[in-house]
């Protein structure tokens, strides 16, 4: 953890990457859990169109990349929408997500139009992924990414044992520092809002 932790964007980094990797599995790997997963499957896919509905004013038509996709709902959500999709995950529990670490892409340079994820909270290298997703996204192309409200630390009373305790990695005290992050890896932000729980950020690729 960081000396200062009135940071507003860090990662947990008292864990190792290959503990970090085995913890990823854990739901998938468990087989209660994968079938919760795959029984949300269709209601998620409804939840994936509204938000790409919404997003579709700031994206760009053509290809798009969904990290931590696991049971392939963001892409086949993206897919009926029109968009060229493909996802994800270190653990894909569907044919339509291809096994890899959004830390090390295995896409050319400029491959896609869009890049998408819900799951950022599950980053372990904020520097690596931002680089990979700006690396993989064509000039001015879309990074879109959403973050929950309770995933915020400036609502946690005890942000240090929040942390400590938390399966996540990456932290932020509010959606929009974690944007301002991302800009210094070649990103403009465009747009943001919230709906519910999720507050949506649009970052150009410049």
């Amino acid at each position: 953890m960081p000396e200062n932790v009135t940071d507003p964007v860090f990662e947990k980094k008292n864990v190792e990457y290959q503990e970090y990797v085995k913890r990823q599995g854990l739901k998938a790997n468990n087989p209660e859990k994968r079938k919760i997963l795959i029984k949300k499957i269709p209601n998620r896919i409804k939840k994936f169109e509204r938000f790409f509905t919404q997003a579709e004013p700031f994206l760009v038509p053509g290809k798009m990349l969904c990290l931590g996709a696991r049971t392939g709902c963001e892409n086949k959500a993206a897919n009926n929408l029109g968009y060229n999709a493909l996802g994800i995950d270190l653990y894909p529990l569907d044919p339509v997500v291809i096994k890899a670490d959004w830390h090390d892409i295995p896409f050319d340079d400029g491959s896609f139009d869009n890049v998408y994820t819900n799951a950022i909270d599950h980053c372990f290298d904020v520097q690596k992924l931002a680089k990979e997703v700006r690396r993989v996204l064509k000039y001015k192309g879309r990074f879109f990414f959403q973050t929950s409200k309770k995933q915020m630390l400036k609502t946690k009373e005890d942000r240090e044992q929040y942390i400590s305790a938390s399966s996540n990695f990456l932290f932020w005290d509010d959606g929009m520092s974690l944007a301002k992050h991302l800009t210094q890896f070649g990103f403009e932000i465009m747009a943001d809002w919230y709906e519910g729980k999720w507050e949506s950020f649009i970052l150009e690729a410049v």
